[in-house]
């Protein structure tokens, strides 16, 4: 939760100033981020997997397009904002029917799956 919707802003003051940065910064910057990046792509290889399938990037659970649409941008949209739409849908039992990202259909040539290249 915290950590990562705090992260960008931690990464901006490390790297984003104009201070020298400390070996120990980076390192705790690292240490901090792998496992959200790991974890993100495993979520993107599902995508392709599952044929462009909407699910949330970190209950994997799935997800309206409103919401996964909030995911795609995290630079416009924060963890706390996700969270707040993707409760809001599982709210009062409702079922979140499956669904795939229209730009499967509509903008990638034979649609989001696996190919052997």
């Amino acid at each position: 939760g915290a950590l990562l919707e705090n992260s960008d802003k931690w990464f901006h003051t490390l790297f984003g100033s104009h201070r020298k940065i400390s070996l120990n910064d980076i390192l705790a910057w690292r240490d901090q981020q792998v496992l959200y990046e790991i974890h993100r792509y495993g979520w993107f290889i599902d995508y392709w997997m599952e044929s462009g399938l909407l699910r949330d990037i970190y209950t994997h659970k799935l997800t309206s397009l409103a919401h996964w649409s909030m995911l795609i941008e995290p630079a416009k949209h924060n963890k706390t904002e996700q969270d707040t739409v993707f409760n809001g849908l599982l709210q009062n039992d409702n079922t979140i029917e499956e669904s795939h990202d229209p730009r499967c259909a509509n903008k990638v040539s034979g649609g989001c799956q696996p190919i052997q290249i």
